[in-house]
């Protein structure tokens, strides 16, 4: 079956509530993928997380974008790549010394308790120019500098060979904002933040897995309208003789 689309999907807060992620999430993007779309997750977490945290979604998807957009993971594949460099030495180190706490490096980015954010700022202001700061809720991570979630979803639908097919991206928070950008259709759950809000993403009615679901249907209900209205315009008229 060709790819009809891709839908992209954020895990934290959007997915993932922090405890599971809903059933009726997994059942929509299950048929997505049944009706030919490529399930395609875009996460700020590190790739070691994922099977834990969403495995049946894991299982679903063509693969995964993680520490917003530095790296690619196709799982099917065996193949895995990064999309920016690793942060210069010593940047953990630094942020311990100054007092933050809960720091998770991952493999490029580096998160964080969003409490540290300006602990975070002193140690990016070190190395001006290579890294930036990533704010996601109540996290925050510490990315190169060109690295995000829109760029990473390109660099990884390029290497899938779907650059050219339309972008479903679901999302919650400010660090979604790129990948909401980069994609053809954007939709938040109904938890997004303000900064989702004040970018005039439409949202869903229902917060994080249950909105997913109800994005995702509304999407595949949409797309089957437009196959009958093509199917309709292209079937030829009937002509009657006397």
């Amino acid at each position: 079956m060709s790819v009809r689309g891709v839908i992209a999907v954020d895990v934290d807060g959007t997915l993932y509530d922090g405890a599971t992620v809903h059933p009726e999430a997994i059942a929509a993007l299950a048929e997505a993928r049944r009706q030919g779309y490529a399930i395609l997750i875009v996460s700020g977490r590190p790739w070691r997380d994922l099977p834990v945290i969403a495995p049946d979604v894991v299982e679903l998807s063509v693969g995964a974008v993680c520490e917003d957009g530095a790296v690619f993971v196709d799982p099917t594949a065996g193949t895995h790549r990064r999309f920016a460099p690793e942060p210069p030495d010593g940047v953990v180190d630094e942020l311990l010394r100054r007092g933050a706490r809960g720091v998770v490096p991952g493999e490029v980015a580096i998160g964080m308790p969003a409490e540290y954010l300006a602990v975070a700022h002193e140690v990016v202001a070190l190395h001006h120019g290579r890294l930036r700061l990533e704010l996601n809720k109540n996290s925050v991570a510490v990315v190169p500098v060109g690295s995000d979630k829109g760029r990473g979803m390109r660099l990884a639908l390029e290497h899938l060979g779907l650059g050219a097919v339309p972008v479903l991206a679901i999302g919650d928070a400010s660090n979604d904002l790129p990948m909401f950008r980069a994609a053809t259709t954007a939709a938040a759950v109904s938890n997004a933040d303000d900064a989702v809000v004040a970018a005039g993403i439409e949202l869903a009615g229902m917060p994080c897995g249950e909105g997913v679901a109800e994005i995702v249907r509304s999407y595949l209900a949409g797309a089957a309208r437009t196959d009958q209205r093509a199917m309709t315009d292209t079937t030829p008229s009937s002509t009657r003789t006397s």
